[in-house]
């Protein structure tokens, strides 16, 4: 059976979530600018969307709606659902409630972003022989970090993979990419255990940890340098083995314990070797043909002596997977963080710092209106920096200002190194027919579904001084959403030009009669436009409710 991705319908019993805004008196701080939650202990009937990745042997259910966490983790050939319980709130978290159900995944694990929608790609197989897999994640909210992931399932294989990327536009955010099993009753080292169920992680260059919340992760945390692309991947095999020493490998999982010996392997195996290594030092070798429909197993009693290793071995002699595996600690990534302030000409000629230099040249370029230098700049930078999204999209931006559009790279490569970026998205509108149509666009729709996005694009361009480029975008955002903030950040703009003050006074007005509303500031630039905005309209009653947040 090839790997597979539809979309479903989940119908489940969610639990009611009532939001506390900022400058209310019981709002945790922790959240901002996210909106606050509180477990009222009522519950409604909810249709979730889904979307499920299904081989011969797993079946993976992800909920966008809800951080895009696995909702479902079903093994097919022991018709065992890995994921138990039901949407239920309590307290705690950074927002002041959260629903701890399924495999989450964040940049740390106080992310707060799994309760709402993140942004999704889907990847269908190319081919029967090719995996499947979905990508989903975001922005975080109050910093420049964006956070991705991509589950992929294979083809034939009873395991999946998840890589989990982290990228920040600004110096020392700090992060520790990982996942957590809600539920979890016992952790050890590289793999989670729910009852007899147990998930067992492998990292290809260092270990996995399993912290005692359930936090699985294969770094410390660290600070981001900026506009650096950092990313990490695991393998996870669901697996009911028997509790005890577990070993692993690429191949599948081993389980050695007092009374017997259990193998479960991902991908059939023929002509396998099983190696049982004794207390007196002797070596018991088997050939035989695994499949992953079922769990090989031997009982101690049946053997001459107590084994205290176990190794699997192919028919080329390569191990695949055994039990005294010697691994080193955590990774630690030390990272020399970069400047923070805007580098120059002289910086170029620095090796540590010439991409970021030679991308804040082209950023000014940009403002400045130089879409030739710019252009020029940012790809520059990435012959020193190729693993930079927004580089790339700087570049095609650049591009396309200054007419030339006949470089296809760009793009494609800032796709490839985050599929969810809401700033491709935009530029794919932007470089869509000039016209507005009667029906909203649907390349905004998904960021309509994630309204941070919305602004992060909107400021963005406004940082950058394309004002005809902001104009555009937002007009056709607020089509989707009306946005306080994006009508602020877009009247702002506006008042850049003489002849456009009543346009902007117009923009503020729907602002408030939109009323006060998420998403929240936190961007210098937007507390300069509400600054600015204050000032122009000192009646307003909203502007210094928004203009307020940043004590």
């Amino acid at each position: 059976m090839a790997s597979e991705l539809f979309e479903d319908i989940w119908p489940t019993s969610a639990p009611i979530l009532e939001p506390i805004f900022p400058d209310e008196g019981t709002y945790p701080v922790a959240a901002y600018p996210l909106v606050g939650l509180s477990a009222t202990g009522r519950k409604d009937q909810r249709e979730l969307r889904t979307l499920i990745l299904e081989n011969t042997y797993l079946r993976i259910t992800v909920c966008p709606d809800l951080g895009g966490r696995i909702v479902g983790l079903f093994d097919r050939r022991s018709q065992t659902e890995f994921i138990t319980g039901d949407l239920t709130a309590t307290e705690g978290g950074s927002r002041g409630a959260h629903v701890p159900f399924g495999i989450t995944f964040g940049a740390t694990p106080e992310l707060g972003l799994d309760l709402g929608p993140v942004q999704v790609l889907s990847h269908f197989a190319a081919s029967e022989e090719m995996p499947a897999g979905v990508t989903l994640g975001g922005l975080w909210p109050g910093t420049s970090l964006r956070f991705w992931y991509r589950i992929e399932l294979p083809a034939e294989e009873a395991s999946f993979t998840i890589q989990i990327c982290t990228y920040s536009l600004e110096n020392g955010v700090t992060t520790c990419p990982g996942l957590r099993w809600y539920g979890a009753d016992r952790v050890d080292l590289y793999s989670v255990a729910q009852g007899q169920n147990r998930l067992v992680f492998q990292h290809p260059t260092s270990p996995i940890e399993v912290g005692e919340d359930g936090w699985v992760s294969a770094v410390d945390s660290f600070e981001l340098s900026r506009r650096t692309l950092e990313s990490w991947q695991a393998t996870v095999t669901p697996t009911t083995v028997a509790r005890g020493r577990i070993g692993y490998g690429d191949a599948g999982v081993i389980s050695l314990t007092d009374d017997r010996i259990q193998i479960q392997v991902v991908r059939p195996l023929e002509n396998a070797k099983v190696v049982l290594f004794t207390r007196s030092g002797q070596s018991l070798e088997s050939r035989m043909n695994l499949h992953p429909e079922s769990i090989w197993e031997i009982a101690s009693s049946d053997l001459p002596e107590a084994i205290v290793e176990v190794a699997l071995v192919d028919a080329s002699g390569e191990v695949l997977a055994r039990t005294d595996a010697h691994l080193a600690g955590k990774l630690k990534w030390n990272r020399t963080l970069s400047p923070a302030g805007a580098l120059s000409e002289t910086d170029t000629r620095d090796p540590a710092w010439r991409h970021l230099a030679f991308a804040d040249l082209a950023e000014t370029a940009l403002a400045d209106g130089d879409f030739v230098s710019a252009a020029s700049y940012f790809e520059r930078s990435l012959r020193f920096n190729a693993e930079d999204p927004l580089a790339w999209w700087g570049q095609a931006f650049a591009e396309r200002l200054a007419n030339e559009t006949d470089n296809d790279a760009p793009l494609p490569n800032a796709h490839y190194l985050n599929p969810v970026e809401p700033l491709l998205r935009a530029e794919a509108f932007l470089r869509s027919d000039q016209g507005q149509a009667a029906e909203k666009n649907p390349l905004l729709s998904p960021l309509a579904e994630t309204p941070e996005a919305l602004i992060e694009v909107a400021a963005t361009l406004l940082k950058l001084s394309r004002l005809d480029q902001l104009a555009r975008f937002a007009d056709e955002g607020l089509r989707h959403l009306n946005l306080p903030m994006l009508r602020y950040l877009l009247a702002y703009a506006l008042l850049e030009d003489s002849r456009m003050g009543a346009e902007a006074a117009q923009h503020v007005q729907l602002a408030a009669k939109a009323g006060f509303a998420p998403p929240f500031p936190h961007r210098e630039i937007e507390f300069v436009a509400l600054r600015r905005l204050v000032e122009r309209f000192p009646d307003d009653p909203l502007l210094p409710r928004y203009a307020r947040l940043r004590a």
